[in-house]
């Protein structure tokens, strides 16, 4: 009667413990899932952000072109402006002869 009940005890306590490795792996599985989702969502991120710094980089290249050409367009206005003035003035002078 006594190895009996130690035969059922010993029983139960591995049903207890079939029953909680069955929860041990589903949890794992899930948290593989997760873990998977988030990987997956990290290389897009990772993807994402390679293609901001390709965009930042060719804007920071257009930009610097552009300043160049302004500080060449100033030059060029100014540069005109005073051909301007000396034409009024060349002007004025013959009107005044």
């Amino acid at each position: 009667m006594k190895l009996k009940k130690e035969k059922d005890l010993l029983k139960e306590a591995l049903q207890d413990l079939d029953r909680e490795l069955k929860t041990l792996h589903s949890s794992k599985v899930q948290l593989e899932k997760k873990l998977g989702g988030t990987s997956s969502k990290l290389e897009t991120i990772k993807t994402q952000q390679l293609k901001l710094r390709d965009l930042i980089s060719y804007s920071m290249k257009k930009e610097s072109e552009l300043v160049k050409r302004k500080a060449s367009i100033e030059e060029k206005t100014a540069a005109i402006e005073k051909k301007i003035e000396k034409v009024k003035t060349i002007g004025q002078e013959l009107r005044g002869v």
